[in-house]
């Protein structure tokens, strides 16, 4: 299968992938996803959203749905209606008994349509499929054009992906997490479009990469959305949080520079790094989760930042979180999470899921837990802003309405979603009781 197209250079990890030119009838565009069923939990396992001049493309993971099979819906825009059950879009994909299908999910876009990568890591699976293949209610193994799998038993392969051209060939290349691989060492495997087949077996990837020791859990959250050194190729960003560096379970992300040299078969992790970055503190779990990581341009300054999550980051002995911004220019080198531009403590679970907003450089800060919070809320950060920022202290954007709520585990999408100069709000609530205890929902509101 030729996997072509590549994402823009700066694009931010989960940002919308874009077709063409946008047309004006989303300014208002408010829908909520509701879920169908107790305990779907739909948005916990992320979103991201296909813009197109014909329309665009709402994707929901819930990978709890049907006891852990999982499913995706695929949900047209715009919609006549302010709110859509789960499953009544253009297509539900299912996921394979036990497999939690959308525990992560990649898109890569382009003019001849969008690339999607689902992750079912609970039977060692990641799916290729192309969005327009997939109509009404089925297996999400019935339109996959390409199905990637391990035979390694509970290495949860698949539990996080990234899709990018980071050899420069022109063509998408797929990554893939498999963070409890090789005695929870973790490996991350490459493979490229040129050489992309129906069916790869992990043994078959381009090339692979393997946690520096047993428990640093690599590729626990990735990224391949963004050009570090403006050489006009894509980069990667490979997390493992449980990397002991300065101490035990600091967490650390390595940037690796793409290239073809990045491709060659079974190297090391630290001969193609180029930086390093690792929490300060003991347990700070950098880089703990697919939603932890965002890159972008933030600072105005036309060059790719980098935040990441340290979610069990402690602010006077309590475990409340972190999330560091390190400014593109900053990362050569090995860097203290200390050292970054910009370094936000807060409560209720920072760091779990991190966005942002390059129109308006600011940092989107989910706190889906905490005293005082409830069911969370979502909260805007000015990512200009230098040193550090007590959380508690900036007004929230969005407060949870229930206690369940868990609002943002499943990431953020803010700015100018749709192109057309207005912006939006894209966020989940999966513990929500809307229609059902745990059914969860997905909301796309304007901006406010």
């Amino acid at each position: 299968m030729d996997l072509r197209g590549k994402a823009p250079a700066g694009d931010s990890a989960g940002s919308p992938s874009y077709t063409g030119d946008i047309p004006s009838e989303y300014q208002q565009n408010t829908l909520t996803i509701t879920g169908e069923s107790a305990d779907q939990h739909v948005g916990s396992g992320g979103f991201d959203l296909q813009v197109g001049p014909m329309g665009s493309t709402l994707l929901v993971a819930a990978p709890d749905s049907s006891a852990g099979d999982g499913a995706v819906a695929l949900i047209p825009l715009p919609q006549d209606s302010e709110s859509l059950s789960f499953g009544a879009g253009q297509a539900e994909l299912l996921g394979p008994t036990g497999g939690g299908l959308g525990q992560a999910l990649a898109l890569n876009a382009d003019g001849d349509g969008a690339l999607l990568a689902l992750g079912a890591p609970g039977v060692e699976t990641a799916y290729l499929l192309f969005t327009d293949a997939a109509q009404g209610r089925v297996s999400v193994g019935e339109v996959a054009h390409s199905r990637l799998t391990s035979d390694r038993d509970a290495g949860r392969f698949g539990a996080a992906l990234a899709l990018g051209d980071v050899d420069g060939d022109g063509l998408t290349d797929a990554i893939v997490g498999a963070p409890a691989e090789t005695y929870l060492a973790g490996r991350v495997y490459l493979f490229s479009g040129a050489d992309s087949q129906l069916r790869w077996e992990a043994e078959d990837a381009t090339a692979t990469v393997l946690g520096t020791t047993s428990y640093d859990t690599l590729g626990s959250a990735i990224s391949a959305a963004a050009d570090f050194d403006e050489d006009g190729v894509l980069d990667l960003v490979l997390c493992m949080p449980d990397y002991d560096g300065s101490g035990r379970d600091v967490g650390g992300c390595a940037i690796a520079l793409g290239g073809l040299d990045l491709l060659s078969r079974g190297w090391s992790l630290w001969d193609e790094v180029s930086a390093l970055v690792y929490g300060a503190q003991s347990e700070d779990r950098l880089g703990d989760g697919p939603h932890t990581l965002w890159v972008g341009d933030l600072t105005g300054d036309d060059r790719a930042d980098l935040a990441i999550g340290l979610p069990g980051s402690e602010l006077d002995e309590r475990p409340e979180g972190a999330v560091a911004l390190f400014d593109g220019t900053e990362l050569t080198g090995t860097r203290s999470s200390d050292e970054a531009r910009l370094r936000v403590e807060g409560v209720g679970g920072l760091g779990q899921s991190v966005g942002g907003n390059g129109a308006t450089s600011e940092l989107l800060l989910a706190t889906p837990s905490g005293d005082g919070l409830g069911g969370g809320a979502i909260t805007a950060v000015p990512a200009r802003t230098t040193g550090r920022v007590d959380l508690s202290a900036v007004a929230p954007l969005i407060e949870a309405e229930q206690a369940s709520d868990q609002l943002g585990i499943g990431g953020i999408l803010g700015g100018d979603l749709f192109g057309d100069g207005g912006q939006h709000l894209i966020f989940a609530l999966p513990g929500s009781d809307g229609s059902a205890p745990g059914a969860g929902e997905v909301r796309l509101r304007p901006r406010r």
